[in-house]
């Protein structure tokens, strides 16, 4: 019962082996009992006794792992998951997971891996005839992508760096084992030599990412055996961890771990926390459910929906089926009485193709939250700051330091990110909390939510509040240099273009900016489209795709384009043509799906005025957060 939720979106995984092998289980076969009236009747027929019946087809090692088998079981799958690599001319990379799915004729296989400190992809896809010869090589299509298509749909670049032909192998039929090598090339005829091999623990390995700050632990990703391993590991090394935060949790690849991930975190007591901009589904709300204690801040996103495995739905099963017995007794765990209706009312309240999100008194009629709080109002904690710029911000690390780090967020978004601005700033970033202040700076789309999301805004209103928020921006700027502090200015997407727009307004205020992911002269066709509340995404950083109606019951999203289309108008090349930019570092992609790579005049624009130029190869997220490190070291040099 593998599932996986990716930015809103369900994903099925139906298994490459099992579906190349023709072994799936029919509803009707599922279904199938015998007319017997004992258990011991039951076994001498090989079937499975369960709540009075006798169910032909199940086998009790179908879903669940024994508590006393867990850990060897999951040790051995790390040991398959730590040895997997794949070559690439010559170079070994660590595999971090594979996603089969598949559809009527044809199967694919995106394999995961690290290179460079960063995640790529390898997409393999043939027919599904060609597979099912398990004794005969196969020949299948192969397309590397600089990104991480399991996980970062929203943001992928959709083109391969490369493609090419690889013949597969079965290698062990009985653990569908495969074995990969062939040859991509890139579209300037580089070629790429692949070799690797892949195993069934890669499937459910996950990648979900861990880390702590004091007594809080912050998971984020793919629910799977690794994430068994690092709850285990934060158990045991850090006993001063007493919460767990759950941020952006697309699901569980291997639920029969996962229900054991949510039994260590039980019986360590912790409890576990959802804040405002945390967006939880599937397997993550199972394991949020541990939680001795739950704490639910409003905002959050909790999805529900049906399992799915071997083309069969939980919710087309009936209740008395023993394919619910594991995750009956696991919610029955979690939540007492209430466990085994909310768990049925998961599998009613939407099919695996959808997500169903919880209202609030749905959160609480299941008693999913033992606590619901308001998100804390953010605040700026600085000595002697006035009570108008107090709730300017959200700051973290040290007030006393010299330097002051000034974040205007991208987007833009009605909500102020918080305890997601310092893990981006401390993981990415590499920022010291001890020597450093950083402040996440308020703009009014933020500040007056409620009307954003309610009420449509014209273009030339959302121009107006555009210029609202660089005054606010300048504000914040000019109180710390009136501090004494060296005032670092940071713009990234929506925040780029703000903070080219101070620069234009009000001159070098700063003593250093950091401008990434943005445009300083966006095509007319792509900001007008924006200024009618749609969306445009870049085809390579180029190419001008169409454009992206956004739904007209979206009113937030709409708004949102138009703030950002208040910027795009402007021809920067032109406003900045007087100002200092020899302070700015300048990052961008060469491959920004966003706002496009920066054409040759806006670089030559920016040489001219001896700005330091990053250049990027990736995404337009995976760039910003990849080098923000490096430019931060630029700034911070001296």
């Amino acid at each position: 019962m593998k599932r996986v939720i990716i930015t809103g979106v369900l994903f099925v995984i139906t298994a490459f082996y099992t579906t190349s092998c023709a072994n799936h289980h029919s509803l009707n076969k599922l279904l199938k009992t015998y007319d017997v009236k004992t258990p011991q009747a039951c076994e001498s027929k090989n079937g499975s006794w369960y709540q009075g019946k006798c169910w032909a087809n199940f086998k009790e090692d179908d879903d669940g792992i024994p508590a006393d088998e867990i850990d060897s079981v999951v040790e051995a799958q790390i040991r398959q998951i730590e040895q997997a690599k794949i070559t690439i001319n010559g170079h070994e990379y660590p595999i971090k997971m594979v996603m089969p799915e598949d559809d009527e004729d044809r199967a694919m296989l995106i394999t995961v891996f690290s290179k460079n400190d960063s995640l790529q992809s390898l997409v393999i896809q043939a027919k599904r005839e060609v597979i099912e010869q398990h004794n005969t090589p196969f020949t299948a299509e192969a397309l590397l992508f600089d990104s991480n298509l399991i996980e970062d749909v929203e943001h992928q670049d959709h083109c391969p760096v490369a493609t090419g032909k690889v013949t597969g192998n079965f290698t062990d039929s009985d653990d569908m084992n495969l074995h990969f090598n062939g040859i991509v090339k890139d579209v300037a005829g580089k070629e790429f030599t692949i070799d690797f091999s892949i195993n069934d623990a890669l499937t459910g390995a996950g990648l979900s990412t861990l880390t702590i700050h004091e007594d809080q632990a912050f998971l984020n990703g793919g629910l799977g055996t690794v994430t068994y391993k690092q709850i285990k590991d934060l158990i045991t090394d850090h006993p001063e961890v007493t919460t767990l935060i759950f941020g952006f949790i697309i699901g569980s690849v291997n639920d029969a771990v996962n229900m054991h991930t949510g039994r260590l975190i039980r019986d360590a007591g912790l409890t576990t926390k959802v804040l405002a901009d945390s967006a939880i589904a599937s397997g993550g709300v199972d394991l949020f459910c541990a939680g001795k204690e739950r704490i639910v801040t409003r905002g959050a996103r909790i999805g529900v929906h049906s399992w799915d495995g071997e083309n069969i739905e939980g919710r087309n099963l009936p209740h008395d089926h023993p394919a619910h017995q594991y995750q009956i007794d696991y919610f029955t765990m979690c939540l007492g009485a209430k466990g085994p209706d909310f768990y049925f009312y998961t599998l009613a309240a939407a099919p695996a193709s959808e997500v169903h999100w919880m209202s609030e008194d749905e959160i609480t009629q299941w008693g999913v939250a033992t606590t619901i709080i308001d998100a804390p109002e953010p605040e700026i904690t600085y000595p002697g700051i006035p009570d108008r710029l107090k709730a300017a911000g959200y700051s973290f690390g040290n007030p006393a330091a010299n330097t002051v780090i000034l974040n205007t967020q991208g987007g833009p978004a009605t909500a102020l990110y918080t305890d997601e601005f310092q893990q981006i700033f401390r993981e990415y970033g590499g920022v010291d909390p001890e020597k450093i202040f950083c402040i996440n700076v308020q703009q009014i789309q933020i500040l007056k939510s409620t009307f954003f999301q309610n009420k449509k805004i014209s273009f030339d209103e959302a121009g107006k509040y555009d210029k609202e928020n660089i005054r606010m921006l300048a504000e914040i700027v000019r109180y710390f240099k009136s501090e004494g502090k060296n005032v670092i200015l940071v713009g990234m997407s929506y925040g780029a273009f703000m903070v080219e727009d101070l620069l234009a307004e009000y001159g070098d205020i700063a003593d250093k900016y950091l401008i990434s992911g943005g445009r300083l002269d966006m095509p007319e066709q792509v900001w007008k489209v924006f200024a009618d509340g749609n969306e445009v995404a870049f085809n390579k950083g180029i190419e001008i795709e169409e454009s992206i109606k956004i739904n007209d019951k979206d009113i937030a999203a709409s708004n949102m384009a138009k703030l950002a289309a208040g910027y795009g108008q402007n021809r920067y090349t032109e406003l900045l043509k007087d100002r200092n930019l020899s302070n700015v570092v300048y990052i961008y992609s060469t491959r920004d799906e966003a706002v496009g790579r920066l054409s040759d005049e806006e670089i030559n624009f920016l040489k001219s005025k001896h700005v330091l130029i990053i250049k990027g190869e990736k995404g337009h997220m995976e760039t910003m957060f990849s080098l923000l490190k490096k430019g931060f070291g630029l700034l911070l040099a001296d």
